[in-house]
């Protein structure tokens, strides 16, 4: 089956992230409870068991551990640190499909990095905002105030920004 498939291709170029942040990146996006997520969230089931004939007569339900080494073998992704972009690919014999899935997949990275950046943003604030009332320095409390400030604008934005943390740069199915 493998020789009828198709890849779509999508490279996501990363902002200001450091090789480290990339493989990071990489890393979520083919672990095990990020890829049962998705799984789960976008009903892939049938798109990966179908192929397996893991419903035919006498076969077992698969496990979520079989949907993840399924779907391991079909999506691809490699980050390069020169260019600071995320290669990803989905085998799939319909392009259409393909395409759609790493579309899922891009959805669902841009929205738990843009969770963790609001999270993140969240503490700081907290944090800056309570360190700045603890201070008796009215210099160090207006710059730490004006940090706080930076820290709500970056929040604002990520929950805002539909392409925040990256952007597609080729979203053709090959």
């Amino acid at each position: 089956m493998a020789g009828f498939e198709t890849g779509a291709l999508l490279g996501a170029m990363l902002g200001d992230v450091q090789r480290d942040r990339g493989l990071e990146i990489q890393k979520t996006m083919e672990s095990y409870k990020f890829t049962i997520a998705l799984i789960k969230q976008h009903h892939l089931e049938p798109l990966l068991v179908a192929p397996r004939g893991w419903f035919s007569f006498g076969a077992h339900q698969p496990t979520d551990w079989d949907l993840y080494t399924a779907m391991k073998t079909r999506f691809i992704c490699q980050f390069d640190g020169y260019s600071q972009t995320i290669s990803m690919s989905f085998l799939d014999r319909s392009p259409v499909i393909a395409k759609q899935v790493l579309e899922f997949y891009v959805g669902n990275l841009r929205d738990q990095l843009r969770q963790e950046k609001v999270r993140s943003s969240e503490a700081a604030v907290i944090a800056l905002t309570n360190e700045a009332r603890q201070t008796s320095d009215p210099v160090l409390q207006n710059q730490l105030f004006i940090i706080v400030a930076q820290q709500i604008r970056t929040q604002k934005l990520a929950q805002v920004n539909a392409d925040y943390a990256f952007k597609i740069l080729d979203g053709n199915a090959k």
